[in-house]
């Protein structure tokens, strides 16, 4: 995932920046260098005002968020794979089981870790022009090295805000996506087992499940980008106490409504070809390589009898 990451970078922060822009219809045709006409444009533009760098900005947090991401969601995936096998056989529910227990893994990383997304959205979305600079009065630490003065920045400044699970919501909603990606797996394994070699479905059976989630997913994504670097924060958005949780499902598609009224729906998938070229590859190689690692590293401290049964 890290190599893969690192070999695609570039469409993380186009696809970013894409997100968290709102522009209004009219000055979609326009040639201001804040506005990105699409993912070519917006390259050109990182490239003439940032150089290369720009498009490996936050590139390294990136890769640790990317790693414990993973790390975490597999984790706790396979934790609560008991759960809901006894929920399957219980109901005979697989699709509903599926679903649940994608999203019930997703949602216990996001609250984990969502602090990374927080942070890696405000870093690559910073532009040297000024625009989207954190609004505290953060200087740069001389006691750390200057590669690790921005990330230190954003930290602190969203840590003086209380922003660091800001958006974290739309970050909640948008664990249906590994419940959809679970759901049609499962049917895809099951009505491809006797179609070639093993390795290829898998590929393939990860890449479709991937792209389909994600599709349907997208405007979520977009809209947490928006909520995580917005600017301006309102009061009676964002809801005390035991209420937050609905406020913030609210904010969510109050944002997909501004989203909508500046740039209209097209808006909402603004990003979407490089997102999906990134996020179907990796979830497609991940889950051809996936059960061979597991029943590798099962192979180096159990016998030969239980990684069959864990198999």
């Amino acid at each position: 995932n890290a190599a893969g990451l690192i070999a695609t970078y570039p469409l993380t922060v186009v696809k970013t920046r894409l997100q968290t822009q709102r522009k209004k219809k009219e000055e979609k045709k326009g040639k201001d260098s804040d506005v990105y006409n699409g993912p070519i444009d917006c390259v050109k533009k990182i490239l003439k005002s940032e150089g290369v760098g720009g498009l490996y900005k936050g590139m390294m947090l990136k890769v640790l968020e990317t790693y414990m991401w993973n790390s975490t969601f597999y984790m706790f995936f396979s934790m609560l794979r008991d759960t809901f096998k006894k929920f399957r056989l219980r109901t005979g529910q697989d699709l509903l089981a599926g679903v649940l227990h994608g999203m019930t893994a997703g949602m216990i990383t996001q609250l984990v870790l969502f602090p990374l997304v927080v942070i890696n959205t405000n870093v690559v979305n910073r532009r040297k022009s000024g625009v989207n600079t954190p609004r505290s009065s953060s200087k740069k630490l001389k006691f750390v090295p200057s590669w690790m003065n921005e990330y230190l920045i954003v930290v602190l400044d969203l840590y003086s805000r209380n922003e660091l699970w800001k958006g974290v919501s739309a970050g909640l909603l948008l664990t249906i996506n590994p419940g959809i990606v679970t759901m049609l797996r499962a049917k895809m394994t099951g009505a491809t087992k006797n179609y070639g070699s093993k390795a290829f479905r898998d590929f393939w059976i990860g890449f479709f499940s991937k792209m389909i989630a994600s599709t349907i997913t997208y405007p979520l994504v977009v809209c947490r980008s928006q909520i995580v670097t917005e600017e301006k924060q309102l009061e009676h958005e964002e809801g005390p106490g035991i209420y937050a949780p609905i406020h913030g499902v609210v904010k969510v598609f109050r944002t997909m409504n501004k989203v909508i009224a500046h740039g209209g729906v097209s808006a909402l998938y603004s990003g979407l070809a490089p997102h999906l070229s990134q996020a179907a590859l990796k979830e497609a190689v991940a889950n051809s390589i996936r059960k061979r690692l597991v029943l590798f590293f099962l192979s180096l401290f159990l016998s030969p009898k239980n990684v069959t049964a864990n198999a």
